[in-house]
């Protein structure tokens, strides 16, 4: 039957008959194929350098080179040592097919031949490239180290698999799976086939004796009629380190009451501080919710930086300032004279982050039909320049924003695709008026980084400190900053200028009305000591040392205070 494939095979026949030549051209041709022929080694050679063929047909006994030979150097160049190559032959010799196979072919056709038994065995081979080729753009396509072996003997392996293990595929290909991994690592492969588990962490050793820690999958598939087993591996050793030494690390952020370039004492920063850490294990992409100034970059970098991408690049997109029309250009770049502007290459987003941390701030700024591109890459892990070729796209994403993302997909303004895709992992920041016993800490962490200010000619005092507590801060720690740089350029406070709560003036409206001078300096005593123990949230000691006075003294006086006096008691 005619072969109907739109795609047709390219078939190179090799041997020193013509007449053999004709007779398998014909039969090829007749049923779709493309077909080249040579008379001997050195043409079939040029021929299959220049036109890389689908399959090559080569008779063994030819003057000159003979086909095992040939065999032998197609293998060995790069371009040709994954084309099927067929021996034609008028013996049945068992030797000569022995060292054939040795030599790399991976069939024999007996001549005088039949026209169903070459096409049989033609398309055949065909199928088995193609689906080595799947498999191959498959497997490259992930991280996972990928084996496939038929009962304990190695069949192939993935690039991913070569740098988990470091072995060397053409030195293990056909060996045994113990070459590799211990009795104790094939006794668990074993057992999760019997029990049918879905994975198993596995300590093992690579070939250059470092401890690998892994992540092991195991399935089965029908490979021509052949049922064989794949292992699929992943390096969590990384993993593994990073998590213990953020176990460490939390321990002494504890303490500390810092994470990198951020501080604070306040239990909710503390559960920022322990998921900061948690992320940074790990590297899905993360999305980052918080009103504007919130430090949504800050935790970003700190991702980073506790990560396995901590040296790579960290590269920040406004997401504000991308047009729809500049969008290939800056996310993917372009090369010289790739369109009537392009007047130099221009290196994108992705290249720039390359290995890194692309942090795409203010995600809810882009479009749907931006949206759909961006999700394209992340899905695809593949990018092409403009005018270029395509490329690896080896980033983390990290996204941000202070707008309601579920909302904007209901209200159709996001790709709900697009949202869940960059919502894997989530982290939220807290706004300054939920942490507001931070702010001392804040204060001392603005004096210590900006040395270059006239921090010294200005003193923080603690009525100065009531004043930045009592602020809600709508624009949180970045406004809390730029209130401290006014203050230290200044001495004057502008948007933390004091502000009355209802209770303040109750009681100032209070002491104008009803009370004698020296009762008004009683309740202003007792008002002033509960706003000197909030400033240090109910420590005593520290209390006393702020207003002077021996702590015995302290005690005394909150033991007086009058009922309507509100104090805010906790233990030292």
């Amino acid at each position: 039957m005619k072969k109907t494939s739109q795609m047709k095979e390219n078939i190179l026949i090799v041997d020193d008959k013509p007449e053999t030549l004709s007779i398998l051209s014909e039969i090829l041709i007749e049923n779709g194929y493309h077909v080249r022929t040579a008379l001997n080694v050195d043409i079939a050679l040029k021929s299959a350098t220049k036109f890389v063929p689908d399959l090559i047909l080569m008779d063994v006994n030819m003057p000159g080179t003979d086909g095992f030979e040939a065999c032998r150097i197609i293998k060995n160049m790069k371009k040709l040592k994954n084309v099927p190559l067929i021996f034609l032959t008028g013996k049945e010799d068992i030797t000569a097919k022995i060292t054939g196979f040795e030599a790399g072919g991976v069939d024999y056709i007996t001549k005088p031949f039949a026209n169903e038994e070459v096409i049989a065995r033609v398309k055949t081979h065909l199928e088995i490239k193609q689906a080595h080729e799947r498999f191959y753009a498959l497997a490259e396509a992930t991280t996972e180290g990928i084996l496939i072996h038929d009962n304990g003997i190695i069949v192939d392996i993935n690039s991913a698999f070569e740098t988990i293990m470091q072995y060397k595929r053409n030195k293990i290909i056909d060996k045994q799976l113990n070459i590799i991994f211990s009795s104790k690592t094939i006794r668990t492969l074993t057992q999760m086939q019997k029990k049918r588990s879905r994975f198993r962490e596995i300590n093992d050793k690579r070939s250059d004796g470092s401890i690998l820690l892994a992540e092991v999958r195991i399935k089965w598939i029908m490979y021509h009629g052949r049922k064989l087993n794949i292992i699929a591996l992943r390096d969590i050793s990384e993993n593994k380190r990073l998590k213990r030494e953020n176990a460490s690390l939390m321990t002494s952020i504890s303490s500390s009451h810092r994470l990198g370039n951020m501080v604070g004492k306040s239990k909710i920063i503390q559960t920022v501080f322990e998921k900061i850490l948690n992320l940074a294990a790990t590297d899905e992409t993360v999305m980052i919710y918080g009103e504007m100034g919130t430090g949504k970059e800050l935790a970003a970098k700190n991702i980073q930086l506790l990560s396995q991408r901590a040296k790579q690049p960290f590269i920040i997109v406004d997401c504000t300032a991308v047009s729809e029309t500049l969008f290939e250009s800056f996310f993917l770049g372009h090369k010289k004279a790739s369109f009537t502007t392009a007047v130099s290459n221009h290196t994108g987003f992705f290249e720039q982050a390359s290995g890194g941390i692309l942090f795409l701030d203010e995600i809810g700024e882009l479009n749907k039909n931006m949206q759909a591109k961006l999700l394209h890459i992340i899905e695809t892990g593949e990018y092409i320049p403009i005018g270029g070729r395509k490329r690896r796209a080896n980033v983390r994403i990290i996204s941000a924003t202070n707008k309601d993302l579920k909302e904007m997909v209901k209200q159709g303004k996001m790709r709900a695709d697009f949202f869940h895709r960059l919502n894997v992992l989530n982290l939220t920041m807290p706004p300054l008026r939920e942490r507001k016993e931070d702010i001392p800490l804040l204060i001392h962490h603005f004096a210590e980084t900006n040395q270059s200010l006239n921090i010294n000619n200005r003193m923080i005092t603690d009525n100065i400190i009531v004043q930045l507590k009592d602020y809600h801060w709508p624009g949180n720690v970045r406004e809390l900053f730029n209130e401290l740089r006014r203050y230290y350029a200044t001495g004057e406070l502008e948007n933390a200028a004091y502000v009355f709560s209802d209770n303040d003036s109750t009681f100032l409206d209070g002491l104008s009305r009803k009370y004698s001078l020296n009762d008004a300096v009683i309740q202003f005593e007792n008002y002033y000591i509960d706003k000197v123990l909030k400033l240090h949230d109910g420590k005593k000691g520290e209390t006393a040392e702020a207003l002077g006075i021996d702590p015995r003294t302290l005690y005394n006086k909150l033991n007086k205070t009058k009922p309507h006096i509100r104090l805010r008691k906790k233990p030292n």
